[in-house]
């Protein structure tokens, strides 16, 4: 490494594995499994380009053009490889509508990992390796939960993006070592970004943090070292963040295990709240909503206690708050059989249909729906009917919900639709489903680029 500087094994080990990823070394599957991440990403970005904050962060990049720099997705000018990651990012993740797995929503990475490529002008192949390296690095932190002391999920995502820019860079193992400990000393982020009423901000959190990592890993392509003991070391972040951890599954050759087992979203709510709408769904099919007294809904102390015990959960007045407000998402859902992105329009909050139902809503914690919490989505309801009748309710479905290519093709097409960029939307899908390897991301990604 850099000098005679040692690093910790942490920084070693993450190095390592992110210079070995090449497109070429996987096979059909998780080439596959990339293809169907990048679809569901785009997806989102395209039913998202225009909404307020991606469309301010668009205005600001556009403020601060390069000539030969990246797209910024919906705009015709090219933007400095950070900015660009930042925007596309939002664009990505604004709508809650992206895959999840513990510790947050690896698809936030997505934008930068494309940036990196087209700023380097790199293939289709380097899109590939970076993506996977982003994905399989977030799974190994994630099991950290680090949630549970209070760190969003940008702390993590930013390490797991400096690794998948690193690769896409060509950094050596001693480069991207130092972006590791500038990203790990400087890019910590709080939960707070997620609690009480929620702000836009939190669909630009850990884009930011993402595009945080492009910077640095282009500072240590120019030779700015870090510390390499940014894991280990005095206040390092064992020390002050996380607690000891090894990577323990991360190594060159190693089989890919999260790209497989992350979550697709459904619905566009909170991740947890995805049961909820199938158990509301659940509900309905046996009692009309006028027909509820009383539902007692129990769940994890984790979901309890984000999406539920807050009072501005149970008054929503920002879009944000609403998609993270489990009695709202199901009082919704109970009334319309499903939800969408408008029923989160402010002006749609108030109805009086969904205030008098989530009324009669009450939420608990329960310590056994806690216990399976990690690989089970689960809740159980009790329903008091105005006829006086009990109805009990329950689902326990595996996290990692799944999507067939079908139900991706159709997600696409809805939110793709909608976007005024949806004329080239076609031939991007036909090109994500192929990936050629050496196509120029920038060829690929062309037809999100809006017409001069």
């Amino acid at each position: 490494m850099t000098g005679d500087a040692t690093p910790d094994e942490v920084t070693a080990k993450l190095a390592a594995y992110a210079t070995s990823v090449e497109a070429s070394h996987l096979d059909a599957a998780a080439r596959h499994e990339v293809g169907r991440r990048l679809i569901d990403s785009i997806a989102c970005a395209y039913g998202a380009l225009d909404s307020a904050p991606v469309a301010a962060l668009r205005a600001m990049a556009e403020e601060r053009t390069v000539a030969n720099g990246c797209a910024v997705w919906g705009s015709a000018r090219r933007s400095t490889p950070e900015l660009a990651a930042f925007v596309n990012g939002t664009a990505v993740r604004v709508m809650d509508y992206s895959d999840y797995t513990s510790g947050g929503h690896p698809s936030d990475n997505i934008a930068a990992v494309i940036a990196a490529c087209d700023w380097v002008d790199g293939c289709v192949d380097d899109l590939v390796a970076g993506v996977l390296v982003s994905y399989e690095v977030w799974g190994e932190l994630g099991r950290l939960y680090l949630r549970y002391k209070g760190w969003d999920q940008g702390t993590t995502a930013a390490i797991a993006a400096t690794c998948a820019v690193g690769r896409v860079l060509r950094l050596s193992a001693d480069q991207i070592g130092s972006a590791l400990g500038m990203v790990v000393t400087s890019t910590i982020s709080l939960f707070k970004t997620r609690r009480g009423e929620i702000s836009e901000w939190k669909g630009m959190a850990v884009p930011y943090a993402a595009q945080s990592s492009v910077l640095l890993a282009c500072l240590a392509a120019k030779g700015i070292t870090g510390p390499l003991d940014g894991f280990a070391g005095e206040f390092g972040f064992w020390q002050q963040v996380s607690g000891e951890f090894q990577v323990e599954r991360l190594a060159p050759g190693v089989a890919p295990v999260t790209i497989f087992e992350t979550g697709y979203k459904h619905w566009p709510v909170e991740y947890e709240a995805q049961f909820a709408v199938w158990l509301a769904q659940r509900i309905r099919a046996e009692v009309a909503p006028g027909h509820i007294e009383r539902l007692m809904l129990y769940t994890s102390e984790w979901t309890w206690n984000t999406i539920a015990n807050d009072p501005t959960k149970w008054a929503p007045t920002t879009r944000e708050t609403a998609d993270h407000s489990l009695p709202y998402i199901m009082a919704v859902t109970l009334v319309r059989g499903r939800i969408d992105y408008d029923d989160f329009d402010p002006g749609v909050l108030h109805t009086p249909e969904y205030v008098h139902l989530m009324g009669r809503i009450a939420v608990h914690a329960d310590e056994a729906i806690t216990a399976i919490s990690h690989d089970k989505g689960a809740l159980r309801a009790s329903v008091r009917t105005t006829a006086g009748d009990e109805r009990h309710f329950e689902i326990a479905e595996s996290r990692a919900t799944p999507m067939t290519d079908e139900q991706l093709d159709d997600k696409w097409e809805m939110l793709a639709s909608r976007s005024r960029l949806a004329a080239g939307s076609a031939g991007l899908l036909a090109d994500l489903r192929k990936l050629d390897g050496s196509q120029r991301v920038r060829d690929l990604m062309a037809p999100l680029i809006a017409p001069s």
